[in-house]
């Protein structure tokens, strides 16, 4: 009984002191050969300036950190064709009371394909709180836009309208 004991307390020794982590940097390792130590990744912002903005939305939404043209435009899946198809499906017409809107949608699609934020140039004060409610409900993700190779927050804007006029 005794050997036994000397022997599971020897190899859980062994184990405990297998686990203690290393205070090694490994930051201060070579590079791998072949790859240059002072290689850094590009800017994919680099150049971007708020200028490039459509007039629109200048100060009407957080430009900071958006690609205005992306080398990859966001894309959903499907198209816009499909967005707008599920924009209609989710708008609530009653809501809207007037006959004839219009306006122009404007999207920044972070660089995860989530809607990060939403303006809607219009008149109608209805148009805009149905696209923004119907916007927030749609969860799909969007495929991210691309810039210098990496995926970037943009800008996506498309025209919409709805006429309830029944002749």
């Amino acid at each position: 009984m005794n050997k036994t004991f000397i022997l599971l307390f020897a190899c859980f020794h062994i184990f405990i002191k297998s686990q203690e982590t290393s205070t090694d940097n490994t930051s201060q390792l070579p590079p791998a050969p072949g790859y240059p130590a002072d290689r850094k990744l590009p800017d994919p912002y680099k150049g971007v300036s708020v200028h490039d903005a459509p007039k629109d939305v200048v100060g009407k939404m957080n430009l900071e950190k958006v690609v205005f043209q992306p080398d990859q435009p966001a894309e959903f899946p499907g198209g816009i064709k499909a967005l707008k198809q599920k924009i209609y499906e989710t708008v609530d017409p009653y809501n809207l009371t007037d006959f004839i809107h219009w306006g122009t949608v404007y999207i920044i699609i972070n660089d995860t394909g989530k809607i990060a934020d939403i303006f809607v140039q219009t008149a109608s004060n209805n148009l805009k709180a149905e696209m923004k409610t119907a916007l927030e409900k749609i969860k799909t993700r969007w495929k991210p836009a691309q810039r210098k190779g990496m995926r970037v927050n943009s800008l996506v804007s498309f025209p919409v309208s709805f006429n309830f006029n029944v002749e």
